[in-house]
């Protein structure tokens, strides 16, 4: 039996009709850019949230890089991000012309805490990206309390945590403004790419809109250098109808990932996610961490079990960013994460057996290794 790690095409398989007749209504209206679907899904998204202002852009990168441009972040500012995350997190920061700075994560969460931020604190920090991975969200309570003191700007990278809540309330809503990502793998997926970003603050949202769509305030009078990232109209109508779903498919994620945290809780050699008691993990990803994680991969490779790997080389020591200078045995939590992370098949409606099989092979190969 092959077990995918993804089953990304079964929702069009279960609302084809639905779908191409909205694709098909979107395609002869002739309005493709910026038109009703856009800003319909933009209310939607932020009456999801309870928040005043969404703005949809072209991918999470944008909005990732929108948001450090909007918050006045450039040359000579440094930007705290965790070491151990998808480079995006960290590129937007050099791409707004300022410096990233890596900071090491929590072993249980894998995500940034007070502790690890305050060690990567220097003079110019301006901003602090929080990323709630693999849709486990960051210890928010501590960490906004030094963002406080120290007056610094959180911006939280939601891409993997929609769904997410902290003491109630959903991840993305806490900070000067809320990325996401409706990259296709995501909770919340298009058919390609696409980005949001949210923000309660009015000035925020003006200069947001101004950016996305070449620095205009109105048509052909350029306020600022901005950018093309615009969410196109059959992104927005298909992820108009995804956002109906996306509460029941996160509490199946969740369900299923019990399952599997109740079937591998007493293999040696496995440890499974953890989550704050103030948080409800939204399970974009369900990542174990694996002793003898590349042979575990192989193991299940070889009877048709999915699996993938986030990630597998952490920032700092990633070529793109040697002149940043930090060296392999810096960051040791971030690096040792790599080097055990494995992440398991999960998606809503993942059959039962599916996640037995899984588990019964992760069973298998530790008692063979022993």
């Amino acid at each position: 039996m092959n077990i995918p790690f993804l089953n990304i095409p079964s929702f069009y398989e279960q609302n084809k009709v639905e779908i191409d007749r909205l694709f098909s209504e979107i395609l002869s209206g002739g309005r493709y850019i910026l038109g009703p679907n856009v800003k319909a899904f933009e209310n939607e998204f932020s009456q999801y949230h309870q928040v005043p202002f969404s703005l949809g852009l072209a991918s999470g990168t944008d909005a990732l890089l929108l948001a450090l441009r909007t918050c006045g972040i450039g040359a000579g500012d440094e930007v705290i991000v965790p070491a151990f995350t998808f480079i995006s997190t960290a590129s937007t920061v050099a791409y707004a012309g300022a410096k990233p700075v890596f900071a090491d994560i929590d072993p249980s969460t894998f995500n940034l805490t007070e502790k690890t931020v305050c060690a990567a604190l220097t003079r110019k920090t301006k901003a602090v990206i929080a990323v709630h991975l693999y849709g486990n969200p960051v210890d928010l309570g501590s960490l906004m309390k030094l963002c406080r003191e120290k007056k610094l700007i959180l911006i939280e990278d939601v891409a993997q945590a929609l769904g997410a809540e902290y003491n109630g309330k959903k991840v993305g809503t806490f900070g000067k403004a809320g990325c996401y990502s409706f990259y296709p793998t995501k909770n919340l997926g298009a058919a390609g790419d696409g980005g949001m970003v949210i923000t309660a603050d009015k000035k925020v949202y003006s200069k947001l809109f101004q950016l996305r769509d070449h620095g205009q305030s109105t048509k052909y009078r350029f306020e600022t250098l901005g950018y093309n990232s615009r969410l196109d109209e059959l992104q927005a109508g298909l992820l108009r109808l995804k956002l109906k779903q996306l509460d029941a498919w996160v509490a199946s994620r969740r369900k299923s990932a019990s399952v599997y945290s109740q079937l591998l809780a007493d293999i040696s050699g496995v440890q499974c996610p953890v989550s704050l008691p103030e948080s409800r993990h939204a399970y974009n990803l369900y990542t174990i961490r694996a002793r003898k994680r590349d042979k575990l991969r192989e193991f299940l490779q070889e009877k048709g079990i999915g699996t993938a790997v986030h990630y597998p080389r952490p920032l700092h020591i990633q070529k793109a960013f040697k002149d940043i200078g930090i060296k392999t045995g810096k960051l040791p939590e971030a690096e040792k994460a790599c080097k055990e992370v494995l992440s398991l098949p999960l998606y809503p409606g993942i059959p039962g057996e599916h996640i037995e099989i899984v588990a019964s092979a992760i069973r298998d190969f530790y008692v063979g290794v022993k």
